[in-house]
């Protein structure tokens, strides 16, 4: 195989570490596979004495089938065949090989099985919501009914997992927030109180609508303030809505300005201690959460892909003698897009260095950090690797033409400034000519809103639709940015050189996917969406997973619940929070409730056989007739 430079270097140079920053298409899976073969065949390095961190499954087996056949084209078969059961994996594989190995030493079920992402975002949901149910208990606390409706609970879900799982990203097995402080008085109150006489007295022969308006703003401040008891503070919100601006002469005065300074330093007061009540209920919830979750996943003897990272950090940073034992069997640790690694990962791969760490990387190609990679990690490894002489820059770039790339980097040069690493083309990248040009199209749209008002304004008020009814509400420059790339597609793909299936539609984000693909459709045009709601996010399919999980385990009451508000079960919203309130009030599970409800006749009485807490009897006979049969027939067909 023929290397530039570059590449030659990053993989010659394998005494000592070495960090690769490598933009898109310059090869850099090429050289860490040459590098590994390299490493094998001419150092004389074992295939399992290197350990290659990829970063999903995909990756990992897809670098295991290139170093098997690149290993195989040099006629290195024994190596070869080796290859297969090397250490080449995500980092949550070998987290998860590392513990099944010393399970008993990690202080966990032998047995243990590692839970898929889709099963554990369940058991968070799970989680949260018996958390927050504990938070609120009876709802005897205004503070905690205060933070539920000031954020809903769908947000406080979100704030409270994501936090959750960004402090487990960086090594906290339970993650909480710090302790906060709360803020101290300063005088506001008091400056307040006196800013207000003042500011009546000021005003008190003026008039007019805005100073009336005033004056009972400052009168309803100063009974604000006399009301306020000691360590009483005010409601920020209803401190907020007595502010008024000096539009009038008259509340342009000395006194009217002293207000108004005054009332923002007392609100900026009231503010940050809302925000510090807020703080103390949200560690909390947090804590309960976190508990709750650790419940769930131990009764089923699973764990997390952090839980993999922390146990395994935790085995190799408490252990020296397991950690030199790991460190030393690997000859090379390589680690491929390195960029988008957290710092727990990272904590992992430093325990396991002894200056043999070869990390490929870019950080512009950094997408991850919804998963909570940051990409400083890389940056700061990057910057000690360039005072240490080893970081090796690979540029050449294979993938694209030469137009395309100066497109590329006229652009993001412009958004990144000097710190942007050009891209550079091959040497042949314009040897042949292109099937199209020019290479590089701009279509552009009009984006303001008034222009296009006035080009539709008869239509619009004839209620047309300007791009026909299939876009009606949708905005028109995205409407007409749609039929615009939908025709030159068409054109691409009738007349030119390209099928369909060549060409690919990148968005920014999935929001309005479904508008460029029905214009797309309404030209004939096949489409196939990855992302937004494609396959796996349909109703239909959802509703499956539900049934197969639900299945699987009667007590995963949130499959269950989905899977019975599912034209698979046919049961109503309203029944399901009657059988939920059942099966809370008796203190069974809801599998069990529709068990108990299946084996009561419609309209009858509970046979001796089914002996049943009150409230599930009652709901027997309070359940409307047709949410009785749905339940009835699901649990015929389910049990």
């Amino acid at each position: 195989m023929k290397f530039t430079s570059e590449q030659r270097r990053a993989i010659d140079m394998r005494q000592g570490s070495l960090l690769v920053s490598a933009g898109a298409g310059t090869g850099k899976t090429s050289v860490l596979v040459e590098r590994f073969v390299r490493a094998v065949l001419d150092d004389g390095v074992a295939v399992d004495a290197i350990l290659a961190i990829t970063f999903t499954e995909k990756a990992a087996a897809q670098l295991t089938s290139r170093v098997r056949a690149r290993l195989m084209a040099l006629g290195a078969r024994t190596e070869a065949r080796r290859a297969e059961a090397a250490w080449i994996s995500t980092i949550h594989g070998f987290c998860s090989r590392v513990l099944r190995t010393h399970a008993l030493a990690a202080g966990i079920d032998p047995e243990f099985r590692v839970l898929d992402a889709l099963e554990s975002e369940r058991l968070g949901i799970d989680a949260f919501d018996r958390a927050l149910a504990e938070f609120v208990g009876a709802g005897e606390d205004p503070e905690r009914l205060r933070l539920l409706g000031s954020y809903t609970p769908d947000r406080l879900a979100d704030m409270v997992r994501t936090a959750y799982a960004h402090g487990r990203s960086r090594g906290d097995a339970r993650p909480e927030l710090p302790e906060a402080v709360p803020p101290r008085p300063a005088g506001e109150l008091d400056a307040l109180g006196a800013a207000v006489q003042a500011a009546l007295v000021e005003i008190a022969a003026a008039d007019g609508v805005a100073v009336s308006g005033a004056r009972s703003k400052l009168e309803r401040c100063a009974a604000l303030v006399d009301r306020l008891g000691d360590g009483d503070v005010a409601d920020a919100p209803e401190l907020k809505e007595l502010y008024f601006k000096g539009t009038a002469k008259a509340l342009k005065g000395t006194a009217c300005e002293e207000f108004r300074t005054a009332h923002d330093a007392y609100l900026a007061l009231c503010v940050r201690h809302r925000e510090y009540a807020d703080h103390v209920l949200l560690r909390d919830l947090i804590g309960r959460h976190g508990r709750f979750y650790d419940s769930l996943k131990r009764a089923r003897s699973g764990l997390d892909f952090d839980d993999l990272e922390l146990l395994a950090r935790d085995l190799l940073r408490g252990d020296a003698g397991l950690r030199s034992a790991y460190s030393e069997r690997f000859a090379h640790v390589m680690v491929d897009e390195f960029q988008d690694t957290n710092p727990l990962q990272n904590e992992i791969l430093d325990l396991l260095d002894r200056d043999n760490l070869f990390r490929v990387g870019d950080e512009r190609q950094s997408i991850y950090r919804f998963r909570h990679a940051d990409v400083k990690v890389f940056r700061r490894h990057r910057d000690q690797a360039a005072d240490r002489r080893r970081e090796q820059p690979i540029t050449v770039n294979f993938r694209s033409r030469g137009e395309v790339l100066d497109a590329v980097d006229l652009i993001f040069g412009g958004v990144w400034g000097d710190g942007f690493e050009p891209l550079r083309e091959a040497p042949d990248a314009r040897s042949v000519a292109p099937r199209v040009a020019p290479c590089v199209e701009l279509l552009v749209t009009d984006r303001e809103k008034k222009r296009w008002d006035a080009r539709f304004e008869a239509a619009l008020e004839e209620g047309e639709a300007p791009f026909g009814a299939s876009m009606r509400g949708i905005t028109p420059w995205r409407a007409a940015e749609a039929r615009l790339l939908a025709r030159r597609i068409d054109e691409l793909t009738t007349d030119g050189p390209y099928r369909p299936g060549d060409v690919v539609l990148l968005l920014r984000a999935t929001t309005h996917i479904g508008v460029y693909e029905r214009a797309l459709e309404e030209r004939g045009i096949p489409t196939y969406v990855l992302g937004g709601r494609g396959y796996w996010s349909q109703q239909q399919v959802a509703d499956l997973r539900a049934y197969l999980a639900a299945l699987a385990n009667p007590l995963d009451e949130l499959a269950l619940h989905s899977v019975l508000a599912s034209p698979l079960g046919g049961v109503s919203l309203d029944a399901l929070v009657m059988v939920a309130a059942a099966a809370r009030s008796a203190g069974w599970d809801v599998w069990r409730v529709v068990e108990a409800v299946a084996a009561i006749p419609a309209g009858g009485a509970a046979p001796e056989a089914v002996l049943a807490p009150e409230a599930v009897l009652a709901l027997a006979g309070e359940l409307p007739a047709a949410d009785g049969r749905a339940l009835r027939d699901f649990a015929r067909r389910f049990a």
